[in-house]
């Protein structure tokens, strides 16, 4: 038995917990780049629960849990921050 099996930790569970270690990193990255640029928590916390006519009227919060809509959340504030977005 090896070292990882002993204590319960194999591929599958260092993956996961990586994959996890990744997905809040990434929503913490959303949420300060986005706090940054609205001003406040408060006021990013409100355009995340409105819909968007820049992600297809969904709100950018249902998008939130895959890495494909956390790209597209930050796409819309990187062209919000560019000016290209208004």
């Amino acid at each position: 038995m090896s070292n990882e099996e002993e204590v319960g930790y194999g591929s599958t569970y260092q993956e996961e917990a990586f994959a996890n270690m990744a997905e809040d990193t990434v929503k913490a990255e959303i949420y300060a780049t986005g706090a940054a640029l609205f001003g406040s928590i408060e006021t990013f916390q409100h355009w995340m629960t409105a819909k968007n006519i820049a992600l297809g009227g969904k709100k950018p919060l249902d998008l939130l849990p895959s890495r494909y809509g956390a790209r597209l959340i930050f796409d819309v504030l990187g062209r919000i921050d560019s000016g290209a977005y208004s």
